[in-house]
């Protein structure tokens, strides 16, 4: 885990934990995420991580396939508002 210090925006690693996680931010099978808003990172296997993806993108409770892309429609609706908002 890595932890970066949130008012100084640097990480509290040593010379030699800064070095192992560039070492291993070089490879190319694990993928280095950030874990939560703490600055912790976490790396595993772009194999695992991709499947966890996958698992959590097929859960129909929180997810849907959409037919098209939404951006079109996002943007008539902040123009509409926009247009709405510069007429009052």
């Amino acid at each position: 885990m890595v932890k970066t210090n949130k008012n100084t925006g640097f990480s509290d690693l040593s010379t030699k934990e800064g070095q192992a996680l560039e070492f291993l931010s070089n490879f190319k099978s694990i993928v280095m995420r950030n874990a939560n808003k703490e600055g912790v990172e976490v790396g595993q296997s772009k194999d695992d991580y991709k499947s966890k993806i996958m698992h959590q993108l097929v859960d129909k409770i929180f997810y849907r396939s959409l037919s098209c892309g939404p951006t079109l429609h996002f943007n008539q609706e902040i123009h509409k508002f926009l247009q709405k908002s510069s007429d009052d």
